[in-house]
C-alpha cells in the first residue's frame, strides 16, 4: 500500500499536489462547512482554477500561434530553396542535354562526310538482295572498333624529344667554337635550333597529311609544306657545313698547335656525316607529323570522344539532381499545420484533465482534514471542475 502511495504520489502533476496541501490546510483551518459546496465552484479556490486555468489556455493558443507561424515561414523557406534547387538542376540538365545535342549532330555530320568519302555501303541483307550503289553507305571505322592514330601522341611526343637530344651535342659543338667561354649563350642558341630543326618538318608533315581537311584553301598547305622543308633542308645543309668546318680547325692549348683527330677525313666526309644525321632526324620527324589519321576520320574521332563525354555529363547531371526532381508521389496523411493542431488540442485536454483532478484532489483532501461525515458527503457531491471552454 505503501508502495501504490508513493507511485501515485510520483505520477501526480504540481498542480494536483498543490491542491491537496490546499485542501487540508483549508480544511484544519475550518474555513469552509458542509454547505460551502453546493453551489457549482463557488469557493476562492475553485475560482482560482479557472483563472489559472484560462491564463495557460492563452498562453497554450499563442504559442500554438506561434508554432504555426515558424513551421509556415520554415514552409515558404523550404518552398524558395526547392524551387530554386529545381531551377538550378533544370538548367544544369538542359545544358547538359544541349550539349549532348550539339555532340550528337556534330558526329553525324562527320560520319555522314566519311561516307561520302569512303562510299561504303551497307552489308547485303539476309535475303541475299544487293541494294546497289543507290543506298547511302555508312563508314564504319576500323575492325576493332578505336579511332586511335596510327602513332599514339606520347609515343610521338617521346620520339620527338629524342630526335631532339640526339641533335643537341652537333649544335652545342658547332656553336661553342664561336665563343668557348661563354655556355650560357652557346645553350641559347643550340636549345632553339634543335627544336626548330625537329619541328619544322613535323609541322611540315602535319600540314601535308591535314591538307584535305580545308578543301576551300586548294593546294596551299602543299605548297607550305614543301616550302617549309625546303627551307629546312638549306638549314640542315648549313648547320652541317658549320659543324664539319668548326671539327676539322686545330686546337690551340697552352701555347700549343693540337690537330684535330680528324683532319684526314677531309670536310666532303664530314659535310656528309653530319648532314646525313640531321636529314634523318628530320626525315622521321617528317613521318611522325604523316603518321596521323585521315583528317576526317581524326574528326569523327573527335566528334565521337565529345559525344561520350557529353553523355556521361549529362548521366552525372541527371544523377546529381535526381532527388530534387522526382516529386512526392504521395501527398501525407496529415499536415504539418494539422499536425500541430492536433498537438495543440492534446495539450487542452491535458490542461483541462490537470486543473480537474486538482479540483478533485482539493475536495478530497478538505473532506480527509475535516473527519466529518456530512463535509465528506458534501465535497463529494460537489459539481466537478468543467474548466474552462475552448
Amino acid at each position: 500500500m505503501a508502495e501504490n502511495r508513493k507511485r501515485a504520489g510520483a505520477a501526480e502533476s504540481e498542480l494536483v499536489r498543490r491542491g491537496r496541501a490546499d485542501g487540508t490546510r483549508a480544511a484544519r483551518a475550518g474555513q469552509y462547512d458542509e454547505w460551502s459546496f453546493e453551489q457549482e465552484q463557488s469557493i476562492p479556490y475553485a475560482q482560482l482554477l479557472d483563472a489559472q486555468e484560462q491564463c495557460d489556455v492563452t498562453e497554450e493558443a499563442i504559442n500554438h500561434e506561434n508554432r504555426l507561424m515558424a513551421l509556415r515561414t520554415a514552409q515558404a523557406a523550404q518552398t524558395r530553396q526547392r524551387r530554386i534547387a529545381r531551377e538550378a538542376a533544370e538548367a544544369e540538365i538542359g545544358q547538359a542535354r544541349g550539349r549532348l545535342a550539339r555532340n550528337q549532330d556534330h558526329r553525324e555530320t562527320s560520319r555522314a562526310q566519311l561516307d561520302l568519302l569512303t562510299g561504303v555501303h551497307d552489308p547485303i541483307p539476309e535475303d541475299g538482295v544487293d541494294p546497289g550503289p543507290a543506298v547511302p553507305g555508312r563508314w564504319i571505322g576500323p575492325a576493332d572498333g578505336r579511332l586511335s592514330p596510327v602513332v599514339p601522341p606520347l609515343l610521338k611526343y617521346v620520339l620527338m624529344v629524342l630526335l631532339a637530344v640526339v641533335e643537341v651535342p652537333i649544335y652545342f659543338s658547332t656553336f661553342r667554337a664561336f665563343d668557348p667561354r661563354n655556355f650560357a649563350l652557346v645553350w641559347c642558341f643550340t636549345i632553339p635550333v634543335a627544336l626548330c630543326m625537329v619541328l619544322a618538318p613535323h609541322l611540315s608533315g602535319l600540314w601535308l597529311r591535314k591538307r584535305l581537311a580545308k578543301p576551300s584553301i586548294g593546294i596551299v598547305p602543299t605548297v607550305a609544306s614543301g616550302v617549309l622543308m625546303t627551307a629546312w633542308f638549306g638549314a640542315a645543309v648549313l648547320l652541317a657545313k658549320l659543324r664539319s668546318t668548326t671539327l676539322v680547325q686545330p686546337l690551340f692549348l697552352n701555347g700549343h698547335r693540337i690537330e684535330s683527330p680528324v683532319s684526314n677525313l677531309g670536310p666532303t666526309t664530314l659535310l656528309a656525316t653530319f648532314g646525313l644525321v640531321i636529314v634523318v632526324s628530320g626525315l622521321l620527324s617528317f613521318l611522325l607529323g604523316l603518321a596521323d589519321n585521315h583528317p576526317a576520320v581524326s574528326a569523327f574521332a573527335r566528334a565521337d570522344r565529345g559525344l561520350r563525354q557529353a553523355e556521361e555529363a549529362n548521366l552525372k547531371a541527371v544523377r546529381t539532381h535526381a532527388s530534387v526532381l522526382i516529386e512526392d508521389a504521395e501527398e501525407p496523411e496529415v499536415s504539418p499545420e494539422e499536425s500541430l493542431t492536433l498537438e495543440h488540442e492534446k495539450r487542452l485536454e491535458v490542461l483541462q484533465a490537470d486543473y480537474a483532478a486538482a479540483w478533485a484532489a482539493y475536495r478530497d483532501a478538505w473532506s480527509l482534514a475535516a473527519g466529518n461525515p456530512s463535509r465528506t458527503q458534501a465535497a463529494g457531491s460537489a459539481a466537478p471542475h468543467t474548466g474552462v471552454r475552448v
